[in-house]
C-alpha cells in the first residue's frame, strides 16, 4: 500500500463513527438502577459498560463458526483490545454477572482455554441493535486501540506482506442485501425445524432464541466483511492465518466477490488426514541438518515442540515404530489402507460406510463422521460421539492409531499443533509466497487449507498447489476445485 493511499485511509478511517452492537433490549440504565451504589462506588461508567456488552456480541460472532449444536454456546473474552480500551474491564464482567445480565462457565485452561460468557436468558434471542459512540473519552480510546491493533498486526505480518496485500486493497465485498435475504431463510427453516420436533417447550424456546442469536451472529460477520479495515492475523503455535472469510459461514461465501469478479477455490480434501502422512515419515522427526532443500521436519517448523518431543520418552518409541513399520512392508505386510483412502481423498467416506455398517439403526453422515475424526485426532474421547473413533482406527490402521497415541501423550495438544503447522507452512509459506512471487497480479485469499482466487486463475493455483505439496511431502494431493460466488438466483434456491 501506498503511503498517500494509507494516509487516506487512515482520515478516512478516524472520521467514521464508531459503532456498538448490543441486543435490542439491554438498557444500561435499567442495568445500573439494578445496583446503582456497587456501579457508581467502584467508580465504573455507563458507556464502559455498553462497550464490554458490545465486546461480547462480537466475541460471539467471532466464535459462532466454533460452536456446534451439542456444545456450549459460551464465547471467549480474553481480547487485548478489550483490555486496552476499558482497563478494568473485568470489573464491568463482574458487576454484569452479579446483576445476571451475563452468565460464565468458569472454565479457564492457561494457555488453552478463556474464560467463556454469554447473555442471560433474558438477553439471549434478542435482535440487535447499533449504538454510536458519542462520549469522547471513550472513543478515543477505541481509536487508539485500533490504530496500536493495526501496529501490532504490521509487525507481526513482516516477512508475509503478501499474505495482507489483497485484503487491504478492500475490494473483496459480499452482497449485503442478498446474503441478509439468506440469513433470513436460514433462520426461519431452522426455527420451522425446531417447533416441529419432539423436544419440551422449555427447550424449544432456548433453541429458538440460540437460532435467532445464530442470525445475528451472522449479520455481524457479512457486516465486517464489508468494512474499509479488514482484520487478519496469526494465530497459535500453528501459525494459522485468520480472516474474515475464514470465520464467515461457508453458506454466505457465494455472495461474495473481488472487484467484482467471482471467486472459486481450490480445497485440499481430507487435509488433516492428508497432512498426517509426513509424520509417518522417520526423516520428519530428524533434525533439520539432516534434512536439506525440500525435506519437511518438525525441526524445521517448530524447533520448541520437536524439542520437547526428542527430551520425552516416547520419541525411542515412535522412532522404533516407524522403523518396524519399515520392515514389515518389506516383508509384504504392506498396512496401507490409511494413506490410499487418505491420498485418494476418500477416508471420510470410508469410515462412513464401516460405521453405518456396524450400526445401520443409528446412521451417521459424512459431516458427522469428518467432526468425529477431528475430535479423536485433536482431542480425547468425545461423549458426543456414540461411535469410539480409537476403536475404529486400531482396526483400520493400528500404525496411525499408536503413532497419533504417542505424539498426543506428550502433551495432548501436539498432534492438532503439528497438523496445523505443517499445513500453514505448506499454504502460506510455500505456496502464497511462490504465487505472490511469480504472479503478482493475482489476488488470493485462504480459509486454512483452501486458497480462493478470481475466476480463470484457478487452474495455475491447482498445478502450483499440486507441484509444492508433493515435492514437500511426497505425496499428490487430493485437491477440490469450486465455484465460490454464485449468483443470487441459485444461490436462494
Amino acid at each position: 500500500m501506498t503511503t498517500l493511499l494509507l494516509i487516506q485511509k487512515t482520515i478516512e478511517y478516524m472520521l467514521r463513527p464508531i459503532l456498538l452492537w448490543i441486543p435490542e433490549n439491554l438498557d444500561v440504565e435499567e442495568i445500573v438502577k439494578l445496583n446503582p451504589h456497587s456501579f457508581y462506588n467502584q467508580g465504573l461508567k455507563k458507556e464502559n459498560l455498553l462497550y464490554v456488552c458490545s465486546a461480547l456480541v462480537s466475541a460471539r460472532a467471532n466464535h459462532r463458526n466454533q460452536m456446534d449444536k451439542d456444545e456450549t454456546t459460551y464465547a471467549p473474552l480474553c481480547s487485548n483490545m478489550l483490555d486496552q480500551v476499558v482497563y478494568n474491564y473485568n470489573k464491568y464482567l463482574e458487576y454484569l454477572l452479579q446483576e445476571g445480565a451475563i452468565e460464565t462457565d468458569n472454565h479457564f485452561i492457561v494457555g488453552e482455554k478463556c474464560r467463556g460468557y454469554c447473555f442471560s436468558e433474558k438477553y439471549s434471542g434478542q435482535r440487535l441493535k447499533r449504538v454510536e459512540v458519542k462520549e469522547y473519552r471513550l472513543k478515543k480510546a477505541i481509536r487508539r486501540a485500533r490504530i496500536k491493533w493495526k501496529e501490532e498486526q504490521e509487525k507481526e505480518m513482516r516477512g508475509y506482506g503478501y499474505m495482507g496485500k489483497w485484503w487491504d486493497t478492500g475490494d473483496l465485498q459480499i452482497d449485503e442485501e442478498t446474503a441478509f435475504q439468506w440469513i433470513k431463510s436460514y433462520e426461519k427453516e431452522k426455527i420451522k425445524g425446531i417447533q416441529a420436533g419432539p423436544k419440551t417447550k422449555k427447550d424449544k424456546i432456548a433453541m429458538i432464541k440460540n437460532a435467532i442469536n445464530t442470525s445475528e451472529d451472522f449479520k455481524q460477520l457479512v457486516r465486517r466483511l464489508n468494512q474499509p479495515d479488514a482484520m487478519y492475523h496469526f494465530s497459535g503455535e500453528g501459525h494459522r492465518f485468520y480472516n474474515t472469510i475464514s470465520i464467515l459461514k461457508r453458506e454466505l461465501r457465494q455472495f461474495v466477490t473481488y472487484a467484482g469478479q467471482h471467486l472459486v477455490e481450490v480445497d485440499i480434501k481430507n487435509s488433516q488426514p492428508f497432512f498426517s502422512l509426513v509424520l509417518f515419515k522417520e526423516s520428519f522427526w530428524q533434525s533439520s541438518r539432516k534434512n536439506s532443500g525440500q525435506n519437511l521436519s518438525l525441526d524445521r517448523i517448530l524447533k520448541d515442540i520437536y524439542n520437547k518431543i526428542k527430551n520425552s520418552n516416547n520419541y525411542k518409541a515412535i522412532i522404533t515404530l516407524l522403523k518396524t513399520s519399515e520392515t514389515l512392508t518389506a516383508q509384504g505386510f504392506n498396512e496401507k489402507n490409511y494413506g490410499d483412502l487418505v491420498v485418494q481423498g476418500d477416508l471420510y467416506t470410508h469410515l462412513e460406510t464401516l460405521i453405518n455398517e456396524a450400526s445401520p439403526q443409528k446412521y451417521k453422515d459424512r459431516a458427522w463422521v469428518k467432526k468425529a475424526v477431528m475430535v479423536w485426532m485433536y482431542q480425547k474421547a468425545s461423549k458426543m460421539y456414540q461411535l469410539d473413533m480409537s476403536e475404529l482406527f486400531k482396526k483400520l490402521s493400528p500404525k496411525v492409531y499408536e503413532l497419533f497415541r504417542l505424539v498426543k501423550s506428550v502433551q495432548q495438544n501436539y498432534l492438532p499443533i503439528i497438523l496445523q503447522r505443517v499445513e500453514s507452512f505448506l499454504v502460506i509459506d510455500v505456496i502464497c509466497k511462490r504465487v505472490a512471487q511469480e504472479y503478482p497480479d493475482i489476488p488470493f485469499f485462504t480459509i486454512h487449507d483452501s486458497i480462493i482466487t478470481t475466476k480463470g486463475n484457478e487452474a495455475l493455483l491447482e498445478s502450483i498447489m499440486t507441484q509444492e505439496i508433493e515435492a514437500w511431502t511426497g505425496y499428490k494431493p487430493p485437491l477440490k476445485c469450486k465455484e465460490v460466488t454464485s449468483s443470487p438466483v441459485n444461490a436462494m434456491n
